[in-house]
């Protein structure tokens, strides 16, 4: 009668079977002297006892993860015999004689006795095609949700664009038909009316399309060496006018503020149009704040907004109104998103804004919070035309 197996032979034979991965055991020479089944199942073909791993993995070809061959001499298994180190973690790809390619996951660990001297190494294959599968199904979800966002854009961008250009449309055409009516009635009185409401009409078509050229960043500029601080001089009447009088206006300049090359006529509609935002925000009343500043936007906050490190001008326009939740943050420069009432806002004015800043090599920021008001920053960069003071702009201190 043969000798009962011991227990500790038997429970790693039995837990080397029922591993998921493949495994064999190979000795300094690289010749296998054990495996289990999974092995046979994942190569395709069963190693034999007393075969090389080269003359094993020979009747395979090895690749690595970009598709390159993977010569036997530069295996996982003949680092781990020349170096005593562990191999963690390494993807391959076999190929197994039927011509199927499986990616496989490799850890190899060598094998020392007791006075630690290596005696060999044991192999562990696990299969990636699972994974591999579920992370390209993953990347296809992406695409495909990607994909149906930019259609959802296209869609609430159109149909914005036919609903406004419908309503002016429909006052051209309004105005022209009764003109035409009342001349074939010989009533060529009070006609100046009509024309001037179709004029109109036009004029706001003309100014839908220009801050549709704005937003995708097609308009001409006509760009000039600007100093931010004398145009925002210039509009102080024209802002306090526009905004209540219940609303608090502090326009506060940098001294030594830097140039800046853009178009100056730009500047000035994006700067009232974020002060009657502003003005909409505290219909109770507030504080409206404007100030500028020379900054160095730092590699990290740069990063962040899309933009090159470097010397920058900023101009904010802070309210303490009732501020904006983050989903309508979020939203805040789409094109034709608006939470104002149907006729208030055509959802242009803030995606206007954002475009002029991108189209003039600059961004646009916003900080806002539910009850605690908005502060809307543009970058602008600086020209170069001489030393001015600096002012550090920090991550922590950047809008």
């Amino acid at each position: 009668m043969s000798n009962p197996p011991r227990p500790l032979d038997w429970f790693s034979r039995h837990l080397v079977e029922i591993l998921p991965a493949a495994v064999y055991v190979c000795d300094t020479d690289a010749v296998i002297v054990a495996f289990n089944q999974r092995a046979t199942e994942l190569w395709g073909r069963t190693p034999k006892l007393g075969q090389t791993d080269e003359k094993f993995c020979g009747a395979h070809r090895l690749f690595r993860p970009d598709g390159t061959y993977l010569p036997h001499r530069e295996t996982p298994m003949e680092w781990v015999l020349r170096t005593g180190a562990t191999a963690r973690d390494q993807e391959v790809i076999i190929e197994r004689p039927d011509g199927s390619r499986l990616p496989v996951l490799v850890n190899i660990a060598p094998l020392f006795d007791d006075d630690g001297l290596q005696i060999g190494a044991v192999n562990c294959f696990q299969d990636l095609t699972a994974q591999k599968q579920s992370e390209q199904e993953r990347e296809q979800l992406r695409e495909e949700l990607h994909q149906a966002q930019k259609m959802e854009a296209v869609g609430q961008l159109t149909g914005g664009l036919a609903h406004d250009f419908n309503n002016i449309l429909t006052a051209i055409s309004g105005n022209l038909e009764i003109l035409q009516r009342r001349i074939g009635q010989g009533r060529i009185e009070d006609l100046e009316h009509h024309i001037i409401a179709a004029q109109e009409a036009a004029k706001r078509a003309a100014a839908l399309t220009h801050r549709l050229l704005a937003f995708s960043r097609r308009q001409s500029f006509e760009t000039r060496l600007t100093d931010a601080n004398s145009l925002i001089a210039g509009m102080d009447e024209l802002i306090r006018g526009t905004v209540s009088s219940a609303i608090a206006v502090e326009i506060v300049l940098a001294d030594g503020l830097w140039s800046t090359l853009i178009d100056p006529n730009q500047l000035e509609n994006a700067l009232l149009n974020l002060c009657i935002n502003a003005r909409d925000a505290m219909s109770s009343g507030g504080k409206l704040k404007l100030t500028t500043a020379n900054v160095n936007l730092d590699g990290r906050f740069a990063v962040e907004h899309d933009l090159p490190p470097g010397e920058y001008i900023s101009l904010c326009i802070s309210d303490n109104g009732i501020g904006m939740t983050p989903e309508v943050l979020a939203r805040a420069f789409e094109p034709f998103y608006t939470t104002k009432p149907t006729g208030a806002g055509t959802g242009l004015g803030l995606s206007m804004i954002y475009g002029f800043a991108r189209q003039s090599g600059g961004q646009a920021a916003i900080h806002s919070e539910p009850g605690n008001g908005t502060t809307v920053c543009l970058y602008l960069p600086r020209h170069f035309g001489g030393e001015k003071q600096l002012e550090t702009l920090t991550t922590r201190a950047a809008v």
